[in-house]
């Protein structure tokens, strides 16, 4: 149910990130979050836990989406690799946390409440510290709110606001664009549906690597612990993209993870199951397999981010969430075929 949750939140948020604004949405994302999931673990009943379950998956799905959004928008084009990897490498220091703390708190209900506790925590702080992102204020007409911004954040950066450059941006970045134009050009159609089968079978090798650390030999916990802190050395590898160029790294991440999770299936079937080198050689194919696959989800979504126009970029971006969903709906079952073949 959390992952069908997901697959509403990403169209939802998609459409109100592009109507309301990327800060709205973003703290509504965290705060419900925040709700729902101290709610789950309070909920007196199994129908009314499914329930909530649903409502969480819905609103947490988008919030790394609506994230990274937000700090590709509030950087120059040359800032945008910097913003959007810092992004995935935050995210991924909160998966070796929880990791930690579910070490300490075998009770889900303690694992679960100190997890949703900092979603209010966050949204309350984010709420006087979060500026609306100044490109999408830009495509509303909110010109002075914009500057207002803009001329903060040079302040901060010790720089002088140039005269007449929001009547440059209006002119040169701003075309009329709308979903309607959207689905009329066929070449940025075909980049989105290739980027989205991407998301999909990024999800699921990113999920079936996890959900398959319960069925490895060790410790479930040290075993998720080292899948975790691959992900850092993974979007590092993202610095790399403006030197090298988006797709030779990223083509280069999907060769290298997808040929080490292929080799995991030769060593299952040809290598003796009980043997300790079998367990060491899967675990350094998957962990290989593994920063392959978080650095083309770190550079994929710079490069979707990039991809689509300001006044559709979450809800093209919430379209490949979807997909993403959709992949992430289908491990458990892939994962499951294990029993069965």
């Amino acid at each position: 149910m959390y992952v069908s949750g997901t697959l509403i939140g990403g169209l939802a948020f998609g459409l109100l990130s592009d109507w309301a604004g990327r800060r709205v949405s973003l703290l509504l994302a965290l705060g419900l979050s925040g709700i729902f999931g101290l709610g789950w673990v309070f909920s007196p009943t199994y129908p009314c836990s499914i329930a909530i379950r649903f409502m969480y998956g819905m609103f947490t799905s988008e919030i790394f989406t609506l994230s990274t959004t937000l700090a590709l928008e509030l950087v120059g084009p040359h800032k945008r690799m910097i913003a959007g990897t810092v992004v995935g490498i935050v995210s991924t220091a909160g998966g070796v946390v929880v990791t930690g703390i579910a070490y300490f708190l075998r009770d889900w209900r303690h694992l679960q409440l100190s997890i949703s506790a900092p979603y209010l925590v966050f949204a309350a702080t984010l709420f006087w510290l979060l500026p609306e992102s100044p490109r999408w204020l830009l495509t509303k007409g909110r010109h002075e709110e914009a500057e207002k911004i803009l001329r903060r954040a040079a302040k901060m950066n010790g720089k002088e606001f140039p005269k007449g450059l929001l009547t440059k941006v209006e002119i040169n970045e701003l075309p009329s664009t709308s979903i309607r134009a959207l689905l009329h050009a066929p070449k940025l159609m075909f980049r989105m549906l290739l980027l989205y089968i991407n998301w999909m079978v990024l999800d699921m090798t990113h999920y079936g690597i996890s959900l398959h650390t319960g069925n490895m030999a060790g410790n479930i916990y040290l075993n998720f612990l080292l899948y975790s802190l691959v992900d850092f050395p993974g979007y590092a590898l993202c610095f790399t993209i403006d030197r090298f160029g988006r797709k030779k790294i990223y083509t280069l991440c999907l060769v290298t993870g997808g040929l080490a999770c292929l080799s995991t299936l030769f060593v299952h079937l040809y290598g003796e199951e009980d043997a300790t080198y079998s367990y060491y050689v899967k675990m350094a194919l998957s962990t290989v397999g593994k920063l392959g696959i978080a650095a083309a989800y770190g550079i994929s979504y710079i490069w979707g981010v990039e991809l689509f126009p300001t006044v559709v970029r979450n809800f093209s971006l919430g379209l490949g969430s979807v997909a993403s969903c959709a992949g992430a709906i289908l491990t458990p079952i892939v994962v499951k075929t294990e029993d069965m073949v």
